[in-house]
């Protein structure tokens, strides 16, 4: 039995009393060691660097805090507030937070718990806090600059282990708990081998493989296995025939074997490597995450394969987690043991290969060498750099890149023994002897971080070995290890000064696993085990704990036992950081006598049995032995929240007096700033640290179904990962629920000075500080009740079938992480939610059973209103399948008024169920529970406010409109399916397959039925939403044969907007005037002529590019034909202005038809030339063109803006008779401005210009002659009569022309008569003297001539007539 000289985890001397402070170095070079003594120096304290490399939470300064708050710089100690706790805060000069100053403002003002407005703000910033632990958790020094190491350049100090923080003495100072070790197992060696062992005097070697929890022994050629936890399942195998000198258990490759046969035993003897199968199963009882494992072997009968030694012995088996087998001989060099499922056409199923001698010295004879071979006496692989480790009888090491993917074999470097030693004394600075390091007893990988190896001597020392040329390399984990130099010295305990620990000498076993050490020395029959670990916190430098235990006979082998399920990267972090977890660090050590298996101590267990020993009141050197209580009390923190290994609620009470006792905010803080206490620093480092291992990842992971390739969804956050981290959470958020002064909020609303100058003092300063922390915690207490519904909602997803239930969902999921649904699932989780529901619709039973499930585990998730949502589908999901329709209507009436009840929260989908009542025939439901969700959402009829032009702009009321809008907006997605299906042969429905369609029959009277049933409701929104759906689909005629007061209220509003050039709430553009036209053929419809005038003249008049003049002009004739058809009640003020309007409207439409025919004969002229004034010419007449067509101009505009610019004569002339205007000049020079353009409008010859001009004026003649004003007869003979050249044969060409227009034969005499006069008289003539006179004389003659002839037929005047 084991006989420990001491008490476990006590030091060689008991005498606390010779003990001082820890000192302090000024540095780690031992030749400039300096003493101080006290703790009263702050550097003084452990984890204390100058460099501050590692500090904990509490000292945290970012510079820049963008995660938080983009605009707070970091307000000293502890974590950030997070937004919007500095609610009457402002800033100081350096852009911290302050308080308030002056005046007779309030104090401070807060809210006694978060509102339910706000939770979701309080989780966001909780979790960003949280989040920051985990930031701050990373930044922990990694062994290489725990030992010194430094960037820049890319080395480490030489030398540790000489100062006294290195391996402090706290266990001695009463600071923590001396047990680091629990033994939890005591087993002997079974009786049946015992009995062998002292009967025969054979040899027999044993081991330990603590992957399978077995011990092993071999008897010459008999293996033996046992469990080494309690001695049971004793088992051999005797089938070979020669010594075992070698052994090695290792996973077999993947996909060789059958599923069940998954390890392979590699035994080597003096001619033969065999490998045996074993099949490895696990008790299913003990697969809880901390249960221990309990594992059945099977070994297959008869070996694999054998293979030849070759004459080489090979001592040393390893396998790789690959399955590759190494074989390390006597010849010194490595061999590789090859299998396969089937034979090759090179090798056989099964051959070796050396993989270190060169392919020369291979065919040599080992005489011709020249050297002794050097065996191989331990190989280590780092399974996950994939690099292989050898160490030689002679203390040489070796290292080998097995490759990115651990399938190739290559040298890295090598060095030998001697140059160990002289690296070691270079860099000891010779105070180290060649003989401490002159044995190394074993090496170990380091598999992550910087360094490499560690080679531990016989004297304790462990030599730390890179593999990397500088910082890239370590930096780039792409870049493959590229040499082997040693790196660091680390001094076993006993070598500082001022230890009084003895020095271990002559140890004759070493291990060393995940900063787990132990050496072995021999004490007459039994043996000193030194346990040496990490310090349980992290610290700047690297500081360790030592123990030792004494155990009975000679330690044979020492391992850690593997631990299933975590990630390696635990082990590379310090424990404190990831306790919580549900694993167990456990040794086995193997002594002749037996096995004694070692369960280490976790942080928070230390520190329960020291305050359970001492009293939280005694303890308080533990929480200042580092320069920040954060740590200590993170860790008290878990001992007073753990909800698993014990259940002493005298322990949770201790603790929790301690976090209280020493977590308050320091005395000293500057005033400025805003500090947390460490206690909530602790708090939420715990929190953080509980989260940290799932709070990024995905919740789902693409998977294969087992032996198919079909790929499928599964959850990658499991069940019993789930359950466990739920107690945890449970316990942290019980932990502050029960002592509500963590995060209660003071009421603390008061005025006057005396609060102004109290802000001004410490004590002030301080109070808000406090009530600060508070809202934070109660931030914290809400993001872990989020927390836990969400786990609890998972974990009941996770017990169904995730990838059917999310089938459908799975691609919103797939990058969601646990974070995304905690923080901001709002969106998510109803969804997961009714996917889950939507599984067991049918089954009554099982949708009440998930329903209550859900209330219980996240009842703010999963609430009344979903639980009546769930009831509602599982009735559609019956009505669905029901034939009879007195029943169906029963269950839609019943879903109706569950949905009701319900459809104010906006939590349920009632889009969902609406379009479920519309694929069951049911629209009136829809509509009903839409009516009854829009009076929900706006119970006090805001949006009807918005019809109101007065306050149209109202932001509550607007939104008020909008809500209900987008509530109806449902019945009209069911109302456009209708329509479409009643408008096709076979419309599918949505949600329908295709199997399901709606006939166009059905759809038709659904839509009906559905278009009705709006008419019916009493909301004037509805109404108007459907107004306005008739208008965007044209069915002008289906609006027009609404009567409803609302209708007209509709469109008279849309009117409004439209010549107000305003948009209403009608969800129409201002600028369409089909509303006006809507309106007057509605008022004509309800035989209201007069109304319909208006509107009609007021669309004629309208400005708008939207209507051209023919359309201005048809509805101005319209307007004066409903103006006609009032009767004698019609007013004639009205018909006269429109009669007006009509004749002004007909000059704009000659003025139109002028400019239009003139750009066409400008762009023919125009087109193939460029000429600036044509274009400009084209440009203008385009735009003159589109301004007319834009709107009805007056009488005045259409003169000056058009007739005169562009030269209308004949327009003006027609305004002028329109006008009444009467001056006589102005007239005829219009009639001699029209006669020179029809001149000018052709180069042809006289016959062809006189043509032109007679044409002209007959039109205009016969026009005006009624008119004398705007025909002056006397004017147009004498001016054509002056025009005529006198050469003209025709000399009664301006007779034959008047006479044309309609001019008397009499009334041209008299005017000719005065005509002769005025020349003979020699007035002012256009004739003009003799040769005027004979025209005129001509003419006449010509004139009775063809009245003596008969040609002409005479007349009185008009005046006679």
């Amino acid at each position: 039995m084991v006989i420990p000289i001491h008490p476990p985890g006590v030091c060689d001397s008991p005498n606390k009393s010779q003990y001082r402070s820890m000192p302090v170095y000024s540095s780690r070079n031992p030749s400039s060691f300096r003493h101080s003594e006290g703790w009263s120096n702050s550097q003084s304290k452990l984890g204390s660097s100058g460099d501050g490399r590692y500090s904990p939470l509490s000292s945290y300064k970012p510079t820049q805090v963008s995660s938080l708050n983009k605009s707070v710089t970091s307000p000293g100690p502890g974590l950030i507030p997070p937004r919007g706790i500095l609610r009457n805060a402002t800033t100081n000069a350096s852009g911290n937070p302050r308080l308030s100053k002056g005046g007779t403002s309030s104090y401070y003002a807060l809210s006694s718990t978060p509102t339910a407005q706000n939770i979701p703000e309080s989780i966001e910033q909780a979790a960003r806090m949280t989040e920051a632990v985990f930031t701050k958790d990373k930044e922990y020094p990694s062994l290489f600059h725990a030992l010194g190491g430094r960037d820049e350049p890319a080395q480490v100090l030489p030398i540790s282990g000489l100062i006294e923080q290195d391996y402090p003495c706290l266990i001695e100072r009463g600071l923590m708990s001396g047990r680091l070790f629990n033994i939890e197992h005591r087993t002997e060696i079974p009786s049946e081998l015992k009995a062998w062992m002292s009967q025969t005097t054979a040899s027999y070697r044993m081991g330990l493989f603590p992957e399978i929890h077995r011990a092993w022994m071999t008897i010459a050629s008999d293996l033996y296995l046992w469990d080494f936890r309690d001695g049971s399942d004793l088992s051999y195998y005797a089938g070979l025939k020669e010594p075992i000198i070698g052994l090695a258990f290792a996973p077999a490759k993947p996909n060789l074997f059958k599923a069940n046969l998954n390890h392979i035993l590699c035994v080597t003897t003096p001619s033969q490597v065999v490998l045996l199968g074993f099949i490895v199963s696990c008790d299913e009882s003990t697969l809880g995450l901390a249960a221990p494992i309990k594992t059945a072997l099977e070994v297959i009968a008869q070996p694999i394969y054998t293979i030849s030694s070759d004459n080489v012995l090979f001592p040393v088996v390893v396998g790789s987690s690959q399955g590759r087998i190494f074989v390390g001989g006597a010849d010194g060099n490595v061999h590789e043991v090859f299998y396969q499922a089937q034979r090759g056409w090179i090798h056989d199923k099964c051959w070796k290969k050396n993989l270190t001698k060169s392919i020369v010295s291979s065919y040599l004879p080992n005489f011709l060498t020249f050297s002794s071979p050097d065996p191989v006496k331990e190989i280590v692989i780092d399974n996950q750099r994939y690099v292989l480790f050898t160490l030689s009888k002679s203390g040489t090491i070796q290292a080998f890149d097995l490759g990115e993917d651990g399938d190739s074999f290559s040298n890295i470097g090598c060095l030998s023994h001697e140059t160990i030693i002289n690296t070691v004394i270079v860099k000891s600075k010779n105070s180290l002897e060649p003989n401490s390091v002159r044995n190394i007893l074993s090496i170990s990988a380091i598999k992550q971080g910087d360094l490499g190896l560690v080679a531990v001597t016989d004297s304790g020392i462990r030599l730390y070995f890179s593999l990397y040329t500088g910082l890239s390399q370590r930096a780039n984990p792409m870049i493959r290890p590229s040499t082997l130099k040693l790196a660091h010295i680390r001094l076993p305990p006993g070598y500082s000064p001022m230890s009084n620990i003895r020095k271990p000498t002559g140890a004759y076993t070493a291990y060393c696993s995940n900063g787990l050490f132990s050496i072995s020395t021999a004490d007459g029959d039994t043996s000193h085990v030194w346990l040496i670990t990490p310090f349980i916190y992290p610290t700047a430098n690297y500081a360790e704990l030592s123990t030792r235990y004494t155990v009975p006979g000679k330690t044979i082998d020492v391992k850690e036992i593997s631990v299933r399920e975590i990630d390696p990267v635990v082990f590379e972090q310090p424990e404190v950081m990831s306790q919580h977890l549900p694993y167990r660090r456990e040794i086995v050590i193997l002594t002749s006598h037996g096995t004694i298996v070692l369960k280490a101590s976790k942080p928070f267990e230390l520190l329960r049995d020291l305050i359970q020993r001492q009293g939280p009141e005694n303890i308080q050197g533990h929480f200042e032995m580092l320069p920040n209580k954060v740590q200590p009390l993170a860790n008290c923190v878990l001992l007073a929240s753990h909800p698993f290994l014990f259940t002493d609620n005298n322990v949770h009470d201790l603790a929790t007096k301690a976090i209280f006792m020493y977590g308050e905010l320091a005395p000293e803080f500057q005033q400025d700033a805003w500090p947390y206490s460490p206690r909530h620093d602790a708090i939420y480092t715990t929190v953080g640290r509980v989260l940290a291992s799932f709070w990024n990842l995905k919740l789902l992971r693409t998977g294969t179904i087992s032996g198919t390739t079909t790929k499928i969804i599964m959850p990658n956050i499991s069940g019993e990962q789930v359950s466990y981290a739920i107690h945890f959470i449970q316990s942290l958020h019980t932990f502050i629920v029960n002592n509500p002064n963590l995060y209660m909020i003071s009421q603390i609303v008061s005025t006057g000075t005396n609060n102004a100058q109290m802000e001004n003092t410490p004590e002030g300063h301080r109070l808000m500080c406090y009530e600060m922390e508070k809202m934070s915690m109660a931030a914290l207490k809400n993001l872990l009740s989020q927390a836990l519904e969400v786990l609890g909602m998972w974990k009941i997803l996770c017990e169904h079938q995730i990838n059917i239930i999310l089938q459908g969902v799975d691609d919103r999921l797939l990058n969601t992480t646990l974070r995304d649904m905690i923080v901001a699932g709002q969106n998510t989780i109803p969804v997961i939610i009714d996917a889950l529901i939507n599984k067991y619709l049918g089954d009554n039973a099982a949708v009440d059973a998930i329903s209550i499930r859900l209330r219980e585990v996240c009842p703010s998730l999963f609430r009344n209103e979903d639980a009546i949502s769930s009831k509602v589908a599982e009735i559609l999901s019956k009505a669905k399948q029901t034939t009879d329709p007195h029943e169906k209507e029963s269950m839609l009436t019943d879903s109706l008024i569950l949905c009701e009840q319900i459809c104010g929260l906006g939590r349920v989908n009632i889009r969902n169920f609406c379009m479920q009542f519309a694929e069951l025939g049911f629209p009136l439901g829809a509509i009903r529970l839409c009516e009854s969700a829009a009076k929900a959402v706006d119970p006090q009829h805001l949006a009807l406010l918005t019809l109101k032009p007065t306050v149209s702009s109202d932001p509550v009321a607007n939104q008020a409109y909008n809500n209900r809008c987008d509530v109806y907006k449902i019945v009209f997605e069911i109302l456009d399916m209708y329509y479409t299906s009643s408008n096709q042969q076979s419309p599918p429905l949505t949600g329908r397959t295709s199997d399901e369609n709606l006939p166009s029959e059905k759809a038709k009277l659904f839509a009906d039925e559905t278009f009705r049933g709006i008419l019916e409701s009493e909301d004037e929104v509805f109404h108007i939403m459907l107004y306005n759906w008739l208008l965007e689909r044209n069915l002008f005629g289906r609006l027009l044969e609404i009567k409803h007061p609302f209708l007209d209220a509709f469109l008279q509003r849309a009117a409004e907007s439209v010549v107000s050039g305003k948009l209403h709430r009608n969800g129409m553009n201002g600028n369409e005037t089909r509303i006006l036209d809507l309106l007057w053929r509605h008022h004509e419809l309800n035989q209201n002529h007069l109304a319909a005038a208006q509107i009609l003249m007021r669309l004629a008049d309208f400005t708008t590019d939207g209507l051209d003049f023919q359309q201005r002009f048809d509805y101005l004739a319209r307007a004066n034909i409903c103006a006609k058809g009032v009767g004698r009640r019609g007013p004639g003020e009205l018909l006269e202005n429109l009669e007006d309007k009509l004749d002004v409207a007909q000059i704009q439409k000659s003025i139109l038809d002028t400019l239009k025919n003139r750009l066409v004969n400008l762009s023919e002229t125009s087109s193939g030339v460029f000429d600036h004034t044509l274009t400009n010419e084209v440009k203008m007449h385009q735009e003159s063109i589109q301004r007319l067509n834009s709107q009805l101009f007056n009488i005045s505009i259409l003169y000056s803006d058009f007739a005169v610019p562009f030269k209308l004569h004949e327009i003006r002339l027609e305004i002028f008779n329109a006008a009444g205007h009467s001056e006589k000049p102005l007239i005829e020079s219009l009639w001699a401005d029209v006669i020179q353009t029809e001149l000018d409008s052709t180069r042809e010859s006289l016959e062809s210009q006189l043509e032109l001009v007679r044409r002209k004026v007959v039109t205009l003649g016969k026009k005006y002659i009624s008119s004398p004003t705007y025909f002056p007869m006397e004017y147009i003979v004498e001016h054509l009569e002056a025009m005529m050249p006198v050469e003209m044969v025709d000399q009664a060409w301006v007779v034959r022309t008047m006479l044309e227009i309609g001019v008397s034969f009499t009334e041209l005499l008299f005017v000719y008569e005065k005509l002769w006069n005025k020349v003979t008289q020699q007035r002012v003539s256009t004739l003009g003297g003799m040769n005027g006179q004979s025209q005129v004389c001509r003419v006449v003659m010509s004139m009775i001539k063809s009245m003596l002839d008969g040609k002409l037929e005479v007349r009185l005047p008009r005046s006679q007539q």
